[in-house]
């Protein structure tokens, strides 16, 4: 059976099964270690790409990532990326995400989770540039609006957050309202607020807010930036 290390989420698949005979991504063998070291995977003397990636090759691909490429192994590397970033490995993470982008300049995913990478990591000008690359691959896409107004507030530019916040929210509410893109629509909306309120529009600021405590009386956030506006 695989290593106890492996990377596969079913321990049934033995990796010389495997009919894989070159990487998809031509990683460096530090850059793979250091992705094990990362993960906190230890005892693993193979740290080649192809290494890597057949244990990679039978492990799940999630929803979001099934969107992003045709390439099953891109998205298992997109997948892997995203626990990079929420594990704040970012150097490794801004790695994986360049060697995709390299790859396949039209991964729109790639460059959400690289610019997301460089904001966390207070490259907010390289950020804003990936999250408007991928707003070219990609004008229906409201997360990278969302995305890139942060970054956008966090340089000051709050007239420019304002304006991607606002493309974000007419993206939501052209969406099936199930409960989940309500619960982003409330979100988006409540982040207008605030960005109203710092660029000194409390009449518009109010009107959001409202709506979110309309909806979410006990979101205290929310009550609290109202008291600003």
């Amino acid at each position: 059976a695989a290593a106890s290390h492996s990377l596969t989420l079913d321990p049934r698949v033995k990796l010389s099964e495997s009919t894989r005979s070159e990487p998809t991504l031509n990683l460096s063998a530090s850059v793979v270690k250091s992705i094990y070291d990362a993960l906190g995977i230890q005892g693993v003397t193979d740290v080649s790409a192809l290494h890597l990636e057949r244990e990679l090759e039978h492990a799940a691909i999630s929803p979001e990532a099934a969107k992003e490429s045709s390439d099953p192994m891109v998205c298992r590397y997109l997948n892997l990326v995203t626990a990079l970033v929420n594990k704040r490995c970012l150097d490794v993470a801004l790695e994986l995400c360049t060697k995709i982008i390299e790859r396949d300049k039209n991964c729109r995913g790639a460059y959400i989770r690289r610019g997301t990478a460089l904001a966390l990591g207070g490259r907010l000008v390289e950020a804003v540039a990936d999250f408007t690359q991928a707003i070219g691959l990609d004008r229906q896409d409201p997360d990278a609006y969302t995305r890139r107004a942060q970054s956008r507030e966090a340089l000051g530019d709050v007239a420019g957050a304002v304006s991607d916040h606002s493309m974000a929210v007419l993206l939501l509410q052209r969406q099936v309202q199930s409960p989940a893109t309500r619960q982003a629509l409330l979100t988006e909306l409540q982040m207008r607020g605030c960005a109203c309120n710092h660029l000194g529009d409390y009449a518009r600021a109010s009107e959001d807010l409202a709506k979110v405590v309309g909806e979410a009386p006990d979101n205290i956030d929310a009550w609290a930036a109202m008291g600003k506006s």
